[in-house]
């Protein structure tokens, strides 16, 4: 496993991606709906807040989604039509299971990459690890170069097209969640929570399939007891085998200022659990390691390197970064979506000392791939951390909609080098999982084709 020159360098830029933002100068607006002065601190700690923020959210939503022009005879996604997506712990036993089972089925069907070019991909599931890993790979280190084909067509892709901390960060993993929500049902037959509670407007109505999403406030205690991760058969597995390990270190790039981890309670295999056997293929490819301010990786992650799924549950990040405190703060006292975006991927020329909850959340599962910012989505704990950062989007979208449909930043890690500012009229390229589709096309989540979804 030798190490590459041109990768030491980017790797160090790449450790503390989950800390980071490329986000331009923003515009303040109008108090949206809800700010944290109104919530009393028991609310705020316990989550009544944030659900209260998401009720609103989903009534506004609701709302602006049964109004011309998008309540129209084209518009196949209306009322009944719409997937609510939930949060994992509402779900029965045989919900969680028929999740688990169509993940699973994902990875025992081919693949859609170029098998030379991509060598590791084993199946559809390393596809989406293989399109995030190349994405954000080639938008950071070639940005002003046009993209090579790894994933298949002839094409070459535009460096505006791609992933990742930058004025696409939010849309690019929408599009991304929604596709692989969407292949769990088509490819997998994936049915999910279905009926929906009582409690859900229509709920025997809505279609079935939604990707459920993890609220990390109500495990930062003990990540390892949560319904997610305890190691039963309707979790995604539990924790990694306890390793004794010092904790991680990341270099903040532009302040430099160090952020030190305490270590987690694992560190080794899945022990236990739907997904203890798994096997994780493409990388490592920019993977933290313990006590050590340099990440690791091989000389070409798209190479097979078949290990073991590890895990490093971690109380002290969970209950830094991704309380409900801090989610209810992010949503609330942030007004515009250069600063919303700073602070929940821990921007340090903004918000200097930081994960955000963005970054938090993918250290409280850490571990490889976990704790590897390029080949995250190999972790299946990766869906519905990224829905909950979808879900917090989204909340904070629909509180002030009208004035929330931009983007703010550039095509390059915070903007380094300097490159143009984003569009809403630039592409998500999501090849060969999906089509393209325009930013523009992605705000509004239940407007229609590609997105037709919402969070309760």
């Amino acid at each position: 496993m030798a190490r590459n020159t041109r990768w030491t360098w980017f790797c160090g830029l790449v450790l503390a991606v989950f800390a980071l933002a490329s986000l331009a100068e923003g515009h303040h607006h109008r108090q949206p709906q809800g700010n944290q002065g109104e919530f009393s601190d028991y609310d705020i700690d316990t989550g009544r807040a944030l659900a209260e923020l998401n009720r609103r959210a989903l009534a506004n939503a609701q709302r602006i989604n049964t109004r011309p022009p998008l309540r129209n005879a084209t518009n196949a996604c209306q009322g009944k039509n719409i997937l609510m997506r939930q949060e994992w712990r509402t779900l029965s036993g045989p919900e969680r299971k028929s999740f688990i089972k169509a993940v699973q089925c994902m990875m025992t069907k081919p693949v859609l990459s170029n098998p030379k070019r991509v060598p590791m991909a084993k199946s559809l599931y390393d596809d989406f690890v293989a399109v995030h890993y190349t994405s954000f790979k080639n938008t950071h280190l070639t940005v002003s170069l046009p993209l090579p084909t790894v994933l298949g067509t002839a094409a070459t892709r535009s460096p505006e097209a791609d992933l990742s901390i930058k004025a696409s960060f939010f849309t690019w993993h929408r599009y991304y969640l929604a596709t692989f929500e969407q292949k769990l049902r088509t490819d997998c037959g994936y049915k999910g929570h279905y009926p929906y509670p009582p409690t859900v407007v229509d709920h025997a109505d809505h279609p079935p399939g939604a990707l459920p999403y993890w609220e990390w406030g109500l495990d930062i205690a003990n990540p390892a007891a949560s319904p997610v991760f305890d190691g039963s058969d309707t979790s995604l597995g539990s924790d990694g085998a306890s390793i004794p390990h010092d904790g991680l270190r990341l270099r903040q790039p532009f302040s430099k200022n160090l952020i030190v981890l305490q270590p987690g309670s694992g560190g080794g295999c899945v022990k236990s659990g739907p997904f203890h056997n798994m096997t994780v293929h493409i990388g490592p490819a920019a993977l933290a390691q313990y006590g050590s301010e340099k990440p690791f990786n091989v000389t070409n992650p798209l190479e097979d390197l078949p290990r073991c799924l590890k895990r490093d549950l971690n109380a002290y990040v969970a209950t830094t970064y991704c309380s409900f405190r801090n989610t209810t703060a992010l949503i609330t006292e942030q007004k515009n979506i250069r600063d919303f975006g700073a602070l929940l991927q821990g921007d340090d020329r903004f918000f200097p000392n930081t994960l955000g909850v963005h970054g938090g959340g993918h250290f409280i599962i850490g571990g490889d791939p976990g704790a590897d910012a390029l080949i995250s989505p190999g972790d299946p704990a990766f869906w519905v951390h990224q829905a909950q950062v979808d879900r917090v989007y989204w909340i904070w979208q629909n509180l002030d909609f009208p004035h929330r449909q931009g983007v703010s930043g550039t095509f390059t890690v915070q903007d380094n080098p300097r490159s143009p500012n984003g569009s809403v009229y630039d592409q998500i390229d999501l090849t060969p999982l999906n089509k393209p589709a325009r930013i523009k096309d992605l705000m509004n989540t239940a407007s229609g084709a590609p997105l037709c979804y919402m969070y309760q």
